[in-house]
């Protein structure tokens, strides 16, 4: 399992946001990626709070002017 976290910073906030993914599975076929405001590395995906993607499709994001686009 391996997981990775690229955070994006809004200076005009002064907050971040944390796109995070996982994947598992004996040849990496599962994968998940979640945007959240937690930095935790190691994590299970709230659905309350946490805008979820799963699928092996590529996830492409800009981060532009404080704008986050998906």
């Amino acid at each position: 399992m391996t997981y990775n976290v690229k955070e994006i910073h809004s200076q005009n906030f002064n907050s971040s946001l944390f796109i995070k993914q996982k994947v598992w599975g004996l040849t990496s076929d599962n994968q998940i990626i979640i945007i959240s405001t937690s930095p935790t590395k190691k994590f299970s995906p709230n659905p309350i709070t946490d805008y979820i993607y799963e699928g092996l499709s590529p996830f492409y994001y800009k981060f532009h002017e404080d704008t986050l686009f998906v």
